[in-house]
């Protein structure tokens, strides 16, 4: 289980030891757990996989990828339907995936990526994620690597992603044409509940 707690929570390099340990500890024989952050650079987040260390912060984009990548790691440029796909091109040049599909509701929910995400994910690693901020947001969705070295196989590419019984490759993902069209439509009716939904507490308020 691949965890990237957020940055803002405040890190030393004395909490993330323990942080480190406290994984160690809670990791068994079937599931292990694997620490790393999510970092808010410049108003976007990324996503660091398996650091060993916590790097300098704060820091420039380049900065954190070099801090990254020093260790091994993999950088990933989370959710990136909350931006409306509009990101900073020094950022996105620094990371090495991104991730197309989160199966929180508000962003990508259960149908699959977006368009736009996979647009942005060209030539770059492809990545899924769950946002577990509660048990409620847990889903199906998951990651399949070959080995038990789960960090290896995503710098080697050797995984695919299941979302329940159903399985895909990272072309064949990227290529879900019935899913785009419904990620379409469905993203102006999130926009436009939402939007509602702000304008209604405004009014109550």
């Amino acid at each position: 289980m691949l965890l990237t707690e957020h940055e803002e929570t405040g890190w030393t390099a004395d909490r993330y030891l323990a942080y480190q340990s406290a994984c160690r500890r809670a990791s068994t024989s079937d599931v292990g757990l694997v620490p790393g952050l999510e970092c808010n650079q410049d108003g976007f987040h990324v996503l660091c996989y398996g650091l060993r260390e916590l790097p300098r912060r704060p820091s420039t984009a380049t900065e954190l990828a070099v801090a990254v990548h020093q260790q091994g790691c993999i950088l990933c440029l989370a959710h990136p339907g909350k931006y409306h796909w509009t990101i900073d091109a020094g950022l996105l040049g620094t990371v090495d995936a991104v991730e197309i599909w989160n199966s929180k509701w508000i962003y990508d929910g259960a149908l699959g990526p977006h368009p736009a995400s996979v647009r942005l994910a060209a030539g770059k690693r492809v990545m899924v994620g769950q946002d577990v901020h509660k048990p409620k947001h847990l889903s199906s969705l998951f990651l399949d690597t070959q080995t038990d070295d789960v960090l290896a196989d995503l710098r080697n590419g050797q995984y695919a992603f299941a979302f329940g019984p159903r399985r895909w490759t990272p072309q064949q993902l990227r290529c879900r044409t019935l899913t785009a069209t419904a990620q379409r439509c469905r993203t102006t009716l999130m926009r436009t509940a939402l939007t509602g939904r702000r304008l209604l507490r405004q009014i109550a308020g």
